[in-house]
């Protein structure tokens, strides 16, 4: 997950969401996505891992800003597409991630 995301940020990724709530079965049989929930020690080292790298790129990437959220009980998915169908997620994610996704026009 940490190479993925540092293969995501040197291309120009806007975001990188880790999420542990897919629950397709060719995600979860990859102990992925809501499997990651099964072990939650092992979840906790991905992430640690993921942000540790995001974080290493920052220093020599200007731009990269790494944000640490609350967990929400909304897919990361039903983000996407009320953001696609013009529908308002003010309040379903901080106010933080709500300016960044608009600024960048992210999932338009």
């Amino acid at each position: 997950m940490a190479e993925g995301a540092r293969i995501a940020v040197d291309a120009g990724a806007d975001l990188i969401d880790i999420n542990m709530g897919c629950p397709a079965r060719h995600v979860t049989g990859g102990e992925s996505g809501s499997a990651l929930m099964r072990d939650l020690d092992h979840a906790q080292r991905l992430i640690e891992a993921t942000i540790a790298a995001i974080e290493a790129q920052a220093g020599a990437m200007p731009g990269i800003t790494v944000m640490t959220i609350p967990a929400l009980a909304i897919s990361s998915t039903d983000i996407r597409e009320r953001i696609a169908q013009g529908r308002p997620i003010r309040y379903l994610v901080p106010e933080g991630v709500k300016s960044y996704v608009e600024k960048a026009g992210l999932y338009r």
